[in-house]
């Protein structure tokens, strides 16, 4: 079954702050959306107490996750605070989340039944109801990131043309870099619970999507590349790569924002200082 980089979720301990850096960094955002769904099993569909801003671009989107009401349900988005603030959530989008949980129940391990969860999108100057349906995996199948399947069941209420305009000249979500001691025992795990094969790059397991890529790479191979960038954690989502229309006019912005951009290979990243825990990379479209 076909699978694409759907997004990847920055988990931040203040989301207003949050907001304000990454619209500093030239990124539009949608107006604050809070989640709703289950908190039991068979229970009814209700608010959440976690809620986002996000930056949507032509190919995927990135997601700054943070806690709205500390009196609801947020045990899930804890969970993930608890960890380290950064990049802790990859999406895998798939076109069916029941089809992919049916053919792959038996081949990844802790693979859950897709449950159905939505959010109020802002949509003009009122809301829409977004639902998505994503398939989780269960206990440690996955220890480097909240790896999970979602199924977009309402794209056109998430991806308003509108909305993919940004002043640093974003248009898609390229990739992402995980960080770890032991890239081949990642790779591995990748391999297991999402059943695609990886190739190596520069001798570093790297996963070819149908839309995205996820590399995989150690710590001392990612300091050569990106000199004196502190990572909140290893192993973690360490790097996110964003497909702009021009390096320059993206660098251009940057600098006129305050904010210093560092040449890479594959055109220019911001340290995770500015970006809330993650290397933020920006290289042209291919």
């Amino acid at each position: 079954m076909k699978l694409t980089l759907d997004h990847v979720a920055l988990v931040t301990p203040d989301l207003g702050q949050s907001k304000n850096d990454y619209e500093t960094l030239g990124f539009q955002l949608t107006r604050e959306s809070s989640h709703k769904g289950r908190v039991t099993p068979d229970g009814p569909i209700v608010p959440w107490g976690s809620g986002n801003h996000c930056a949507m671009f032509e190919r995927g989107y990135y997601e700054i996750l943070g806690l709205t009401d500390p009196n609801r349900y947020h045990e899930h988005f804890k969970a993930a605070l608890d960890r380290f603030h950064g990049v802790s959530l990859i999406a895998l989008g798939c076109d069916d989340a029941a089809t992919f949980y049916a053919e792959r129940k038996d081949l990844t391990p802790g693979l859950q039944k897709p449950v159905e969860v939505g959010r109020d999108v802002p949509y003009g100057q009122s809301t829409r109801e977004g639902l998505f349906r994503i398939a989780h995996l269960g206990g440690e199948a996955f220890p480097e990131a909240e790896l999970f399947f979602i199924e977009q069941a309402t794209p056109s209420v998430l991806w308003q043309k509108k909305l993919m305009k940004h002043k640093n000249g974003v248009v898609g979500l390229a990739g992402i870099t995980i960080c770890s001691e032991n890239p081949e025992e990642t790779a591995a795990r990748f391999e297991r619970c999402t059943g695609l094969g990886g190739t190596a790059v520069d001798g570093e397991p790297y996963f070819s999507l149908d839309e995205g890529y996820v590399a995989i790479t150690e710590p001392g191979a990612l300091a050569k590349s990106y000199p004196e960038a502190v990572l909140p954690a290893v192993p973690s989502v360490a790097l996110v790569r964003l497909d702009v229309v021009s390096v320059d006019e993206t660098r251009s912005f940057l600098e006129k924002s305050g904010v210093t951009p560092h040449a890479s290979e594959a055109g220019i990243w911001v340290r995770p200082e500015r970006t809330g825990g993650v290397i933020l990379e920006f290289g042209e479209t291919s």
